[in-house]
């Protein structure tokens, strides 16, 4: 999402929650095919990065944002880590790889399965690993497509 994040903030980089709302789902900033697409996204950017300035840890994005482009994909990451549990749960696994060695699937997978047993099944934790590989990919802790 750090693709989306970056665009509403280019296209709307002080407003309030109803401000990024509009822009997503109304004036369509992402350039998403279908409403329930936007809807979708809005809704998702809210969940990981609240998009509302009356919550600090966004604002904080905020401030920060414009002063270090390179910077910007680690911001995302670390307010997206204080706000997804699941996401939350892989940082172990992730920071305890070496740098440079190849990160297994199964310490992911075990990691959301410890964090939420018995409440996913299988299809849905492999689900939530590959969104949090790519989390972590964008962030750039994590490099390669299938392989990490």
């Amino acid at each position: 999402m750090l693709a989306d994040l970056t665009e509403t903030l280019h296209y709307t980089p002080h407003g309030n929650r109803d401000d990024y709302a509009k822009a997503i789902v109304a004036d369509n900033c992402l350039a998403k095919r279908t409403l329930s697409t936007r809807k979708r996204s809005a809704q998702r950017l809210r969940e990981l990065y609240a998009l509302d300035p009356s919550v600090l840890l966004f604002r904080v994005l905020l401030a920060l944002w414009a002063h270090n482009e390179s910077s910007r994909p680690l911001l995302a990451l670390l307010l997206a880590l204080a706000r997804d549990p699941l996401l939350r749960a892989t940082a172990s696994a992730v920071l305890s790889t070496p740098v440079g060695d190849e990160l297994a699937r199964q310490p992911l997978k075990d990691a959301v399965s410890a964090a939420t047993a018995p409440r996913l099944n299988d299809d849905t934790v492999d689900k939530v690993v590959r969104y949090a590989s790519s989390s972590w990919t964008q962030s750039g802790h994590l490099r390669g497509g299938g392989r990490k």
